[in-house]
């Protein structure tokens, strides 16, 4: 049993704090994956293409990606706080792969349970405000030094 001082250093060690997070949270993850292909397959064999179906599809597709995320931000920090010879994310280059992954299945889940009233709009406003971001944070105040798109794509 650990005392509270421990325990207090563990929790503002920024860190460790994150290695111990994203580890959790891929944990999660990879369980609501398989659920959640569960429930697809089920669905796809009683019902077809319904729309639970589809919207299970759409979050295990954003799940998937979020999990690859998670988990190089853990292997990331995991390395980091051992003396490892990660130094940054070019070393982990699937992480741009899940964020792409993880925003299609954003997208599905944005067409399937929007209004149908909204009509484009449910898409062309996520996607732009996406780009927006896109295009400030790589090219009009990029961090330093400058690896935007060195992230495995």
């Amino acid at each position: 049993m650990t005392d509270f001082a421990t325990t207090w250093r563990f929790l503002t060690d920024v860190p460790v704090y994150m290695e111990f997070l994203n580890a959790v949270w891929t944990l999660l993850s990879a369980c609501l994956v398989f659920i959640l292909g569960r429930y697809a397959y089920i669905e796809w064999r009683g019902n077809g293409r319904s729309e639970p179906f589809k919207g299970s599809i759409g979050f295990m597709t954003y799940l998937v990606g979020e999990l690859f995320v998670r988990l190089a931000a853990f292997v990331f920090r995991y390395e980091q706080n051992r003396g490892g010879t990660i130094t940054n994310f070019d070393d982990l280059p699937f992480i741009a792969w899940g964020s792409i992954l993880a925003a299609l299945g954003i997208m599905c889940c944005i067409r399937i349970w929007s209004p149908i009233r909204w009509k484009a709009w449910a898409w062309v406003i996520p996607i732009g405000l996406a780009a927006c971001a896109v295009i400030y944070l790589g090219w009009i105040d990029p961090p330093e030094p400058h690896r935007w798109f060195k992230v495995g794509l």
